[in-house]
């Protein structure tokens, strides 16, 4: 049974650890980071959420999603892992996430081309279902850009550890993908106010960020749900 002497012993200890948080250009490897520091660093997060997969999971043959899944995950995240500046890449159900350190201007640009090309994938891999009589997919590309804390979470001695992104950037990011992709005709004028058929969406911080060019000639300012957010429909 668990020990909740041993576990009060072991929150004491967390309270009273007063290591600073260390302000950094770039977010170090997994050995940089224990359970008693912290860092701070400006990120980038990447959502990419599969679009009607309730539905999808409901009436399609249960051999056929799987192949569809395996086929997108595997393909977002090999062109997440192309970009060199990537600190995590993982999937949450049917959304693929990364997270990546963008200390500089140019890096939100190059974030915005990786989006660019998920976006051309998405077409590319509907095309190649539509051949084999698999069904076409569709996706929203949240991205959001915040200097966040991050630090190690976990159980010491166990294995059982992971980071953990504390800020805004990750939770706009989710939200944006929530919104893209998701009007094909009109219907319920709540609903269309609430989301976008664009595919692209990036919340202001990261708009600003981007380059003027990119800005003038790919984006729309929107206001969904009361935030302002920036839609694109970009591929490469």
């Amino acid at each position: 049974m668990y020990d909740y002497d041993a576990g009060k012993e072991r929150i004491r200890n967390i309270l009273n650890m007063n290591q600073p948080i260390k302000e950094v250009r770039l977010i170090p490897s997994d050995d940089n980071f224990t359970y008693d520091n912290g860092i701070r660093a400006w990120v980038t997060s990447v959502f990419v959420d599969l679009r009607n997969s309730t539905k999808l999971f409901k009436e399609v043959d249960e051999l056929k999603v799987s192949k569809i899944i395996r086929s997108f995950t595997s393909e977002v995240i090999e062109i997440m892992r192309d970009n060199e500046k990537h600190k995590e890449i993982g999937i949450r159900g049917d959304c693929v996430y990364g997270i990546f350190s963008t200390p500089d201007k140019v890096d939100m640009d190059k974030i915005f081309e990786m989006a660019a090309h998920i976006h051309t994938l998405v077409k590319y891999l509907s095309n190649i279902f539509c051949e084999h009589n698999f069904p076409s997919i569709k996706a929203g590309i949240g991205i959001g850009s915040e200097e966040v804390l991050v630090i190690k979470t976990g159980r010491k001695g166990t294995g059982i550890n992971d980071k953990v992104w504390i800020g805004g950037a990750v939770i706009r990011a989710s939200k944006n993908s929530d919104i893209g992709a998701k009007i094909d005709f009109p219907i319920n004028p709540t609903f269309v106010q609430n989301c976008t058929s664009d595919v692209i969406v990036v919340d202001e911080i990261f708009y600003i960020n981007l380059n003027e060019g990119y800005q003038k000639k790919y984006f729309k300012k929107r206001n969904i749900n009361n935030n302002i957010v920036y839609t694109s429909n970009a591929t490469y």
